[in-house]
């Protein structure tokens, strides 16, 4: 269509939406209609009762990133669809109805190529919705045995059910016919695709976040771009057996076991080659092509420590440096990295202790685009010197911060101390997690799970600052950076579910959990999406209290220990339980008529050999801490004046007991009694 005639559409259109509107839902009131009212949520019985003929040639409405007709219906023509439509929404600022097929207009791109609303309409309602597309997608997905990840809103790939397929195009999303959401895939498993031996050309998809609206009414992805926050991850051997495979075509995000190709054409053509000191894969787009740095060659050297990746890199391996010989991360002092390079995997180069500057510059002299890529990817500097330089620069800013706001400084009490430092960390980080399949509309759409992050940067030692979104390990980290700078006693502590502080202040040890603060912030914008982050961040520092972050209650029974980083910190030197390379389960226990003490012994498993002392003895002695002395267990358990503590690995833990010289009790028994603490694992004894 020509310009000046999409002018006069747009008029004509505009008018017709509005009585379209009103003709479709009456009584629909216009502020319910905006970004602020509840967000669109698919009918799940529209898509059951669809017929879906997917061989008609009316579904093929164009390929890879072209509107022209490859005789194929893929998850391109899905793609198209669902751009197309989330447009129209996006242009109507999201109302939570179906729009009339005669009250929108397509792209330009979609219109010259010839599409119409009403192709678009797979129910023939003369409406368009995500319904539509979600049709499109749920017969897709039956092309596929899938699971729901454990702990995310994603899909793993388990089989590919069409074994005489020769070429795929494997879908960065999947329909969740339960829930009635759409979710990412994440996952390839290994013999995914292992029946398919025809299957010669592959081609591997960015989940692209659509440009639907966040929780908050936000638009999530409005330039329409890969961001960080999805990776795909091909596990070993998930083509095995498609001997055939001699084409693949990559995404941006990608992480690939070493065997993920085995035994394809693919894997021992010229896609695979050896290049400056590092071995990569180089996808079959002969336009665009991904080049993927796999891992480090073993018959090559670094040259004066520095790690120069070759021009036009796109992306590197996750755990890159890990791969090389034994000791290599310890030679890389310098990367460089292209300017191609748009995603780096998590840990690709964690624990690489010497590495300093990244293309020859500290963090702080880089300029924007390569510091703001590091940030998306900043799981990636583990136990690294370059960003834990840059990471004490933030912790100083944040000194300069407590000085200034509360008058506090390493002079000041222990308590004045630790207030101080608990609100600069609720100040600077919000708590966050992945949320689940029942807590979205359409797509995953909590703010975290749409910025441009990586969503393995929570779990980083280094996110708190760096992104000022963390888990409750990363907040607890950074509350024991500060502590320490300040010169108060505590050790980071916590286990599988929970990660906490202990804090010793006039004699006694507390715990501290600042993560309800920096979640009570989240849970304040659920409650209203007009308060502001800066309004509610207030709200909470308001009624924090030297009593309210510090607990009476001595009881847990949890893992006491820090990440091998602290070791960075001239500031936490010989104040944490760093570890290197070593068994990591050391607990401690208090003792509720008496928090002077913390006891603290080593678990190796249920079979009694569970003292251990040697190794509790060093460590103690390398903290210098009186506070803190080895205590003997029982039977694998341990017991401080009249209670008994079960150890963290609980679902292992065959018997219990109450005591030495009572009956044993199973741990399903004990946690019938109604005076067993379930969440510090611990049992009174009357």
């Amino acid at each position: 269509m020509k310009k000046s005639n999409r002018t006069l559409a747009l008029i004509t259109a505009a008018v017709s939406a509005l009585s379209a509107a009103a003709a479709a839902v009456p009584v629909q009131s216009l502020a319910a209609d905006s970004a602020s009212a509840k967000s669109y949520k698919i009918d799940k019985n529209i898509i059951r009762s669809t017929y879906f003929d997917r061989d008609s040639d009316s579904y093929d409405f164009g390929g890879r990133n072209t509107y022209t007709k490859d005789g194929e219906k893929d998850y391109y023509d899905y793609l198209i669809m669902e751009d197309e439509i989330v447009g129209m929404y996006a242009k109507a600022d999201y109302p939570n109805r179906k729009l009339s097929c005669s009250e929108v207009m397509l792209s330009e791109g979609a219109e010259d190529a010839g599409l119409t609303p009403s192709a678009l309409d797979i129910n023939h309602d003369g409406f368009l919705s995500p319904e539509d597309y979600a049709i499109y997608l749920n017969a897709l997905t039956k092309d596929y045995d899938i699971e729901s990840a454990v702990g995310e809103a994603s899909f793993n790939i388990v089989k590919y059910k069409v074994r005489s397929a020769k070429e795929v195009v494997v879908p960065a999303s999947f329909y969740d016919a339960d829930n009635g959401i759409i979710k990412p895939v994440f996952t390839i498993n290994s013999n995914a695709f292992s029946s398919c031996t025809d299957l010669d050309t592959v081609y591997l998809n960015d989940y692209r976040q659509p440009n639907w609206i966040d929780r908050y009414g936000k638009p999530m992805n409005p330039t329409n771009v890969v961001k960080a926050s999805a990776c795909l991850y091909v596990d070993n051997n998930a083509f095995n057996g498609c001997d055939k495979l001699t084409s693949v075509y990559f995404p941006q995000n990608l992480s690939l076991e070493p065997d993920a190709f085995k035994g394809t054409a693919f894997d021992t053509s010229a896609n695979r080659f050896d290049n400056t000191g590092v071995t990569y894969y180089k996808d079959s787009d002969t336009k665009s092509p991904k080049i993927f740095a796999f891992k480090p060659n073993l018959t090559q050297t670094l040259f004066n420590g520095s790690l120069a990746f070759v021009p036009g890199t796109t992306g590197v391996n996750y755990g890159f440096a890990a791969r090389g010989r034994e000791g290599y991360p310890l030679l890389i002092k310098g990367l460089i990295l292209p300017a191609t390079v748009k995603f780096i995997g998590k840990d690709a180069f964690a624990n690489c202790d010497n590495l300093e500057t990244v293309n020859s510059k500290e963090f702080a002299q880089l300029d924007t685009c390569d510091q703001d890529l590091i940030r998306k990817y900043v799981c990636a500097f583990n136990c690294t010197k370059f960003m834990a330089k840059e990471n004490q620069a933030q912790l100083d800013r944040v000194m300069e911060d407590i000085e200034r706001n509360y008058n506090v400084t390493v002079n000041s009490n222990d308590r004045e101390k630790q207030l101080a430092a608990a609100k600069e960390v609720v100040r600077n980080i919000t708590y966050t997690a992945y949320c689940g399949d029942s807590d979205f509309s359409i797509y995953p759409d909590k703010p975290y799970h749409t910025l441009d992050y990586s969503r393995n940067n929570i779990y980083s030692e280094l996110a708190g600052l760096t992104t000022g979104r963390t888990t409750c390990g990363g907040i607890a980290a950074v509350y024991s950076l500060l502590l320490d700078m300040l010169g108060v006693k505590n050790y980071r502590v916590g286990a599988a579910e929970h990660s906490f502080n202990v804090v010793y202040i006039d004699g006694q040890w507390s715990m501290s959990d600042l993560t309800s603060f920096c979640n009570d912030y989240n849970e304040e914008l659920e409650k209203d999406n007009n308060i502001k982050f800066t309004e509610s961040k207030l709200s909470t520092l308001s009624r924090m209290t030297f009593e309210s972050i510090n607990s009476d209650n001595g009881r847990y029974d949890s893992n006491i220990y820090s990440e091998p980083s602290f070791r960075f910190y001239e500031a936490s030197k010989n104040k944490q339980f760093i570890t290197m390379g070593e068994d990591n389960r050391y607990y401690f226990v208090m003792d509720p008529t008496d928090r002077s003490r913390l006891f603290v012994y080593k678990y190796l498993g249920i079979d009694g050999n569970t003292a251990e002392q040697e190794a509790v003895d060093e460590r103690l002695e390398k903290l210098g801490d009186d506070t803190v002395s080895y205590i003997k267990l029982y039977q694998g358990l341990n017991t401080v004046g009249n209670r008994v503590y079960f150890l963290d690995d609980w679902k292992e833990q065959i018997f219990a007991t109450l005591h030495p010289k009572d009956k044993y009790l199973s741990y399903e028994d004990a946690c019938k009694q109604a005076y067993f603490d379930g969440w510090t694992r611990s049992h009174e004894i009357n």
